[in-house]
């Protein structure tokens, strides 16, 4: 089954450049007129083994991006809910986060 990015999703990447997402996510048009007016690029990775890990083989400087992302969401996800969360929560957030930037999440 596909999953679907709706605006809420993409405005996580407010401020970037560039997004790439897997291969086979539908997005919205909502998330496409988003990104569209927040001068957003949204890519689409290709189908593939080697793009489904994107993760690996970024330079330090993507994997510093990366995590920049993920902790944006993190904060993102403990001001909605008032400051704090469990141990639970937070993991689900980062792995979340992670999936969506194309990574494979292992150890969940």
């Amino acid at each position: 089954m596909a999953k679907v990015m709706a605006q809420k999703d993409i405005m996580q990447y407010a401020g970037m450049k560039k997004v790439e997402i897997p291969a086979g996510m539908i997005l919205t048009p909502a998330a496409k007129d988003w990104a569209a007016e927040h001068g957003l690029e949204v890519v689409m990775l290709q189908g593939g083994a080697c793009q489904a890990s994107a993760c690996a083989g970024k330079t330090e400087d993507e994997k510093t991006e990366l995590l920049k992302r993920v902790l944006k969401s993190v904060r993102s996800n403990m001001n909605q809910s008032g400051g704090l969360l469990t141990r639970e929560e937070l993991v689900k957030i980062v792995a979340s986060s992670l999936e969506r930037m194309g990574c494979t999440v292992e150890n969940k």
